[in-house]
């Protein structure tokens, strides 16, 4: 895989485990189409709804595996983009969706800042990585 597109299927998958509908709304953003009106709306949604605190763990098993499926499948699109191996598109993709979740949940646990703030912190940080390799 050429370092273009592994830069971009890691970055994409990424903002994938901090908010899991960002890497395919980047993508659908850059693309256009039918998916791009749901895909931001579910995007804007989530970073809404991240902000409450009914909301559970990013990090528990149904949330973490939902990140991984939707990482690999930014790989998979990534990747088959760029005419490389969606197989390894798709393995990049979720790994690296769920090593980013623990990673942003340890982060935002530890900011000396209320929830919501390191969640607006996380979410222009989200907003930046993915509209710069969307």
């Amino acid at each position: 895989m050429n370092r273009a597109t592994l830069t971009k299927l890691l970055a994409l998958s990424a903002v994938t485990g901090a908010r899991s509908m960002a890497g395919l709304a980047a993508l659908a953003s850059a693309r256009g189409g039918a998916t791009k009106p749901p895909l931001l709306l579910a995007a804007a949604t989530e970073m809404f709804a991240d902000k409450s605190p009914s909301i559970g763990n990013r990090v528990d098993p149904l949330p973490l595996g939902g990140r991984a499926l939707i990482g690999a499948g930014v790989g998979v699109l990534v990747a088959r983009e760029a005419g490389e191996c969606v197989v390894l598109g798709a393995v990049l993709g979720a790994t690296t969706a769920v090593v980013a979740t623990h990673i942003a949940y340890e982060v935002r646990r530890r900011l000396p800042v209320p929830s919501a703030a390191g969640g607006l912190l996380e979410d222009a940080l989200v907003v930046a990585v993915a509209s710069r390799y969307a």
